[in-house]
C-alpha cells in the first residue's frame, strides 16, 4: 500500500463488506447500489471510493464501475470471514 499509516476505520470495513455482497463476478460495483444499501448519499460513496482507490483497494473504470484490486479482494474476504466468525457467537 502506498499509505501504510492509514488506519482502517469501521466505515472502510463496512463499505468493503457491502461491496463484497454487491459484487457480481466481472461486472463491478455501482456507487448508486452501495449508497442505497448503506442509506448514504452518492457523494459520500464517491468520497469513500476515492479513499479506497488512494489506498489501492479498488479501481474504477471509465464507465464508473468499481472493481476490487487483488489487495482489496483479499482484505474484503478477510473482513467477511472475521465478521462471520463474530456474528456466529
Amino acid at each position: 500500500m502506498t499509505n501504510c499509516k492509514r488506519i482502517f476505520t469501521a466505515s472502510i470495513i463496512k463499505y468493503l463488506l457491502v461491496m463484497q455482497d454487491l459484487e457480481q463476478v466481472g461486472e463491478g460495483i455501482r456507487c448508486a447500489d452501495v449508497a442505497k444499501r448503506l442509506s448514504v448519499t452518492r457523494p459520500s460513496v464517491h468520497a469513500m471510493m476515492r479513499t479506497l482507490k488512494e489506498i489501492q483497494l479498488v479501481d474504477k473504470d471509465r464507465y464508473g464501475s468499481i472493481y476490487f484490486t487483488e489487495l482489496g479482494r483479499a482484505l474484503s474476504c478477510k473482513c467477511k470471514s472475521y465478521y462471520n466468525a463474530i456474528i456466529s457467537f
